[in-house]
């Protein structure tokens, strides 16, 4: 079988190994002289997988992966530019959720404030309206119960109809009591300091500070 040379058109006889084929569009044959190549490189230009090209064909060649590239290289700063985009987006959410988590924190913030606030208050409007007496331990390090326990042992209010209303703990051991009116919280207070006064401090509540 024969055919001509791509570049000189004489007859070359693929037969022989003095000819070789472009791998590229052409599909052409050529003598191995016509394009520069010597008789000990063609065994390596005609082992299995080793693609050769003539020179129109690798410039093709050529010209198509660099556009390929260049279209990659389009598509990829446009996928870069969407996800800048999308984190954008991303940022921009996640800082309105912040500012809104904030915000709605700051809300509740001055909710507590005002309630405490309120407490407060209410704690002070207790103070004014009460007659109240404030039992504290000498030893500061004994507890708010065992200083209850001595009041209960010692005072009997519910004998003394000394009107006790309500008991609240305070610090370093401390009871507050609150009577309904003044009577009740002097006889109160005479009782206590008859019996308790070796180990506490019994005093009206306008010499007691709240902490």
């Amino acid at each position: 079988m024969s055919s001509k040379c791509g570049k000189c058109e004489d007859t070359l006889d693929r037969r022989k190994s003095s000819s070789v084929t472009c791998s590229g569009f052409c599909n052409n044959s050529f003598h191995a002289n016509c394009c520069g190549i010597s008789n000990d490189s063609l065994p390596c230009l005609k082992s299995p997988g080793f693609c050769w090209y003539c020179a129109e064909c690798f410039k093709m060649k050529n010209k198509y992966e660099l556009y390929m590239k260049n279209s990659f290289d389009e598509k990829l700063l446009k996928m870069i530019s969407g996800f800048e985009s999308m984190f954008s987006d991303l940022k921009q959410k996640i800082l309105a959720t912040a500012k809104d988590t904030f915000s709605e924190m700051s809300v509740a913030n001055k909710d507590v404030s005002s309630k405490a606030l309120k407490e407060k208050n209410s704690y002070a409007n207790i103070v004014s309206s009460k007659s109240m007496i404030v039992v504290k331990p000498k030893n500061t390090s004994q507890t708010n119960a065992e200083t209850k326990s001595d009041i209960v042992t010692n005072v009997s209010a519910a004998q003394l109809n000394l009107k006790v209303s309500k008991v609240k703990q305070i610090k370093d051991g401390g009871i507050l009591i609150s009577c309904d009116g003044s009577e009740g919280a002097n006889n109160f207070k005479k009782v206590a300091s008859e019996k308790l006064s070796a180990k506490y401090d019994i005093s009206d509540v306008k010499k007691y500070t709240q902490k």
